[in-house]
């Protein structure tokens, strides 16, 4: 079963350190695996796919910085995402 999610990656956590996008990506995909700074997944089995520029940027198209849920982060840049991908 292949699922999708989007993610931001490359935040800066107001520019102090790189963000955890790849961990909160991580537990989405693998909820059981217990996930972590110390315990990652090892299979080659996730293609990640980066988008550079300003069209990438999420904050200009109304990601909900503030969700209470991942769904509700999730769904807030799903439109952009979906828009980015089209674009493949």
């Amino acid at each position: 079963m292949m699922a999708q999610f989007y993610g931001i990656w490359g935040d800066t956590n107001g520019g102090t350190s790189t963000g955890e996008a790849s961990l909160a990506l991580g537990k989405l995909c693998f909820p059981n695996e217990n996930l972590s700074g110390n315990n990652g997944h090892d299979l080659k089995d996730v293609l990640y796919i980066g988008f550079p520029g300003s069209q990438a940027v999420p904050g200009k198209s109304g990601a909900n910085w503030k969700a209470k849920s991942t769904a509700d982060f999730e769904a807030s840049i799903k439109a952009l995402g979906d828009e980015l991908v089209a674009g493949l």
